[in-house]
């Protein structure tokens, strides 16, 4: 037997006979299963680190002064060297995603949920022998994602060779959750005064899960019953590395930055793929299903890979007054498609990832004024 997988069929043959075939058919049109989305796991500035930074909605490139500077900017570290520990606030975001017609024409799916903001967790390394270099361990939530949506529909068609309409009753349950965490020792060293330069290798841990539930049960105007029940589940792992670099220019009224984030390098990943299907009915006849079938394929030990490119970003902040206005931007090169988990065998297993072979691009402008000062008076 395949060490991979293990697999029952009946019967022989393993291809699915034709009439369950006209009974998948019915499946999908009388469930309307969602279409396939654009494959982003998650908004590139979805997450931001900071007080500061998540006022701002991430646009600190050019202008970050705490310790969230190890992501958004590693160069600034230098720059700000009595900034302390810092962990982000536990905060809740409620988002929706709607898919469009995505229960049959004029039928909205949407999946609603709350999650936590993401958490940074960032303190200096103070060593005597350091001098004017700067050492920073952080770990960050880089991107977290969950969803899930349910339709259920019930039917009078005549979908199936047999005489007269069906009664159909059919449901689809999918989900897809997804988290990224980022650990790392950023390094940032001081040029001058104004100037620091600093690098932020990290070590990233990429986890993912698919799964969908398909039913459908139809009964003729004889009495006769089928039923058609489809389980697949994709989960995966992965470590990866990779830096980023960034060049910070502080001063009281101007401060620029420009960053990059180089390709990742896949370092070992793991994950498990299974597939159940399975037709029945109480009439084994030409007229509606010809013969049962059953298919079940199940792979726990698969290897799994991510891939990640080049990140440009540059952003500034210019003290207008007492508020202070800022701008940053980045460009995301689209990696080659790739194969995250390869899988084979009964069933559409393998997780194929790509995005959109355009480069990507995010601005953003903000503005920042206080309303009180030091000691907590009107401004």
């Amino acid at each position: 037997m395949d060490t991979r997988s293990e697999r029952a069929r009946v019967p022989q043959p393993i291809e699915t006979p034709s009439r369950a075939i006209a009974l998948l058919v019915a499946l999908l049109l009388v469930t309307a299963t969602p279409r396939s989305a654009s494959a982003q796991d998650s908004h590139y500035w979805s997450e931001q680190y900071g007080t500061r930074a998540a006022l701002l909605g991430g646009t600190v490139i050019g202008s970050v002064v705490d310790l969230s500077a190890v992501y958004y900017n590693p160069g600034a570290v230098a720059l700000n060297p009595d900034a302390g520990f810092i962990l982000s606030a536990r905060a809740y975001r409620q988002g929706t995603i709607t898919i469009e017609d995505g229960a049959g024409e004029g039928e909205d799916l949407a999946s609603t949920s709350t999650r936590p903001i993401a958490t940074l967790l960032a303190t200096p390394l103070d060593f005597d022998f350091l001098g004017r270099h700067q050492l920073v361990y952080s770990v960050l939530t880089r991107q977290q994602f969950g969803t899930e949506v349910l339709t259920y529909r019930i039917d009078e068609q005549d979908y199936l060779p047999a005489p007269g309409n069906e009664d159909f009753a059919g449901a689809y349950r999918g989900g897809a959750s997804m988290r990224e965490t980022w650990t790392g020792v950023t390094w940032a060293y001081p040029l001058s005064d104004r100037l620091g330069i600093g690098v932020s290798p990290y070590l990233a841990l990429r986890s993912r899960e698919l799964k969908s539930q398909f039913l459908v049960q139809a009964s003729t105007e004889a009495g006769d019953v089928g039923s058609a029940i489809r389980l697949r589940t994709r989960r995966f792992s992965n470590w990866r590395a990779l830096a980023k670099m960034g060049v910070s220019y502080q001063s009281e009224r101007l401060s620029l930055g420009v960053t990059a984030t180089t390709p990742s390098l896949s370092l070992t990943g793991s994950g498990l793929a299974s597939y159940n299907e399975s037709i029945t009915s109480s009439d084994l006849t030409p007229a509606f299903i010809d013969e049962p079938y059953l298919a079940a394929n199940v792979q726990p030990d698969l290897s799994a890979t991510f891939k990640s490119a080049w990140v440009v970003g540059g952003g500034a902040g210019i003290l207008l007054g007492g508020t202070r206005l800022h701008a940053s931007a980045e460009w995301f090169q689209a990696p080659d498609p790739f194969v995250a988990l390869d899988a084979d065998g009964v069933g559409p297993l393998a997780v194929l990832l790509h995005e959109d072979p355009r480069p990507r691009r995010r601005i953003g402008i903000g503005a920042l004024h206080p309303v009180l000062d030091e000691r907590g008076r009107d401004v």
